[in-house]
């Protein structure tokens, strides 16, 4: 059985995790003509690609 209490810490620690993530981008990383909205596509893309890292490493 699952303990619910793990699973709720877990998706609450990468949730916390991504929104760091996102607020502390490094701004260099970024073009300097690249439009906000296209900058954070790429941030939820790279989001979205290591949480399925981490899916895959963790077995979930």
């Amino acid at each position: 059985m699952i303990n619910n209490r793990g699973v709720k810490l877990t998706v609450g620690f990468f949730l916390l995790a991504c929104l760091l993530y996102m607020a502390f981008w490094p701004k260099e990383r970024a073009t300097q003509n690249a439009n906000e909205m296209d900058v954070t596509w790429v941030r939820m893309a790279e989001l979205a690609e290591a949480c399925k890292n981490y899916h895959r490493i963790v077995g979930a």
